[in-house]
């Protein structure tokens, strides 16, 4: 359906060119006001969590798009959708990267986000020319009912999407508050070095001249 938005708000719903072309311009913008904080949350709440809010926010806008009447409808409709974009920007990529690196494929990852990109652009024309002919065929409906169902399609795959664990490369504390219920060690634990520790309350043997260790 890209290309027939405007025909769709001009000719199907009366709205003037001008106004279109703004609130296109309005949405383009909210895009790029909206790429950092979109960003900054995808980074501390899951790149997956972030393709499902913008899969979400992506079906809601195409259903305002559709639905909505006059200059506030489409303008609803263009911030919703702007929104979904900003959320879904860069959190396909980032969960690929992790994804490869989770697995040690990350050479791998350049590779696939070649074919990915590759697959995209070729799925869009064909896309476009399809939403061309169900419009000249069936009317905007139709087109506006497939596009929804698609976005609707985007989000139970962003749902079925599996989120990498984070990567750490922390060293245990050997400190006590560290160690299981925070206790000292005992007799039974073991040194970093592999030597036995000592029993509570009781001390370290001392050599003697001799070499016999002196007892408590």
């Amino acid at each position: 359906m890209h290309g027939l938005y405007v025909m769709w708000w001009v000719h199907e719903r009366h709205i003037p060119v001008e106004a279109v072309a703004a609130i296109l311009a309005a949405g383009d913008l909210a895009v790029t006001a909206l790429e950092l904080p979109t960003g900054w949350l995808a980074d501390r709440r899951g790149h997956r969590a972030s393709l499902i809010v913008g899969s979400i926010l992506q079906t809601a806008g195409m259903l305002f798009a559709w639905l909505g009447r006059g200059v506030p409808g489409v303008l609803t409709s263009c911030l919703i959708i702007a929104a979904g974009d900003a959320f879904r920007s860069g959190a396909d990529q980032a969960l690929l990267f992790r994804s490869c690196a989770a697995i040690g494929r990350e050479s791998d990852f350049q590779t696939i986000e070649g074919r990915t990109r590759s697959v995209q652009l070729v799925a869009l024309v064909a896309l476009v020319l399809a939403g061309g002919a169900i419009v000249h065929v069936w009317g905007f409906a139709a087109g506006w009912l497939i596009e929804t169902a698609m976005s609707a399609v985007g989000l139970a795959i962003a749902f079925a999407m599996i989120e990498p664990p984070p990567q750490t490369d922390a060293v245990p504390s050997l400190t006590p508050a560290a160690r299981p219920e925070g206790r000292a060690l005992h007799a039974n634990d073991r040194h970093a070095d592999g030597r036995r520790g000592r029993p509570l309350g009781r001390p370290e043997p001392v050599a003697r001249p001799e070499g016999r260790a002196l007892q408590p």
